[in-house]
This record gives C-alpha cells, structure tokens and sequence, in this order.
C-alpha cells in the first residue's frame, strides 16, 4: 500500500465533500499503521507473503484455505476446520456481491455471540491491554472476534461490528502475549481483513496510487 491518496475523480456523479475525503484520509493513514504494527511484532515474511501474494479480495480466501487447521482446535472459542471451511464459503460469497443464505448468516451471530460472550472483550477491554496474558488460546480467541466482527460488518454493514474487530486487533496487537504458531497465522488474517475492510470502505472516495 502506498503513501499517496488522490481524490477519484473519474466518476463526475458525486459531490467529494471535504468531510468525507478527511474521513477517508483517516481511514488511510489509520490501515498503514496498522500494517506497520503487525510487521513490527510478527513474523515479516509471513504477513507480506499474505498480503502481497494476491493484492485483491482473492487473497483473503486464499489466505484462509491456506491455514493448515485440520490438526488442532483453534484455542477455547471451539472454532474447527469445519467452522473455517463455511467461513471460507461466506468469504467467497461475499466477495461475489451477493448475500449471505440464512443458515450462513445465522452460523455468523451464533459465532460472534458464542466468541465476544467467551472474552468478555468489552467488560475487560482496558484491563487486558495492561494484563500480560498466560493463555496462549487467547490471542487466537481474539483474532477470530475480530475474524467474525469483520464478517458480520460486510454482511450487514453493521459500524458496530467494525469498531469490535478493530478493538479485538487493538488489544491483540499491543496485549504483549505469547503465540502459538496457528495463533499467529491468525492474527495476520484478522489484520489481513481489517485491511481490506478498510479499502472497501475507502473504495468511494479515494483512489490507491
């Protein structure tokens, strides 16, 4: 991602305010530190490698299939391979335009709701960013609130469901815990769709040059 932000003007339809592109300079400045927070406390290559091996919507469905799950369970939330492989099928139906079928979008609450109510995430949100954590399922616990968040908010465009991924990233990425490789992985995919998110939201108003 580059420093740049031009203005789109190639469509003559809307009226850019001044408002919106400085919510859309915040945005882009807000997405660059988060990718250079994540490079700093994680592997490099691993989260380029994600990021740049497919610049478009394609890599985050190739950077879930790509997850080698199939031998563990992810962390005390209980999310299997079997849960990633209908995300997976969300992802690519997503991706595609077209809305979530019901039993999608209700796996989709019954996770976030089974996920935030297991970390408490905003009754200890300050005192975890303070709190060295001992649980190495933790980081995975929030990598996947913020994994579903996400979700939720390109399902039903849902502010709410941004600012708790956002919050489930900001205590993953300044908490200091300890991560256990698949933890890893996905904690650069939680980023990874916040960083997409953030381009989706921007893609009205700015260009990427």
């Amino acid at each position: 991602m580059s420093d740049g932000v031009t203005a789109d003007f190639s469509n003559p339809a809307p009226a850019y305010s001044y408002a919106a592109l400085d919510i859309a300079g915040y945005l882009k400045r807000f997405a660059g530190s988060r990718v250079t927070t994540v490079n700093r406390i994680l592997p490099r290559t691993t989260f380029q490698e994600m990021r740049m091996q497919h610049p478009t919507w394609q890599h985050v469905v190739n950077a879930v299939a790509a997850l080698p799950l199939a031998s563990r369970v992810t962390g005390s939330g209980g999310t299997s391979l079997e849960t990633f492989v209908l995300l997976l099928d969300m992802f690519e139906t997503l991706q595609q335009g077209r809305g979530l079928a019901e039993h999608q979008a209700t796996l989709l609450a019954q996770l976030r709701h089974k996920i935030e109510v297991f970390g408490r995430l905003f009754e200890f949100y300050d005192a975890t960013l303070h709190r060295r954590g001992s649980d190495l399922a933790t980081a995975g616990t929030y990598a996947m609130l913020s994994i579903v968040s996400n979700m939720t908010y390109l399902s039903e465009g849902d502010p709410r469901a941004f600012n708790a991924a956002t919050k489930a990233n900001d205590i993953i990425l300044h908490s200091g815990w300890q991560y256990e490789p698949i933890d890893t992985e996905l904690v650069c995919f939680s980023v990874l769709l916040e960083d997409n998110v953030v381009q989706r939201i921007l893609q009205p108003y700015v260009t990427y040059v």
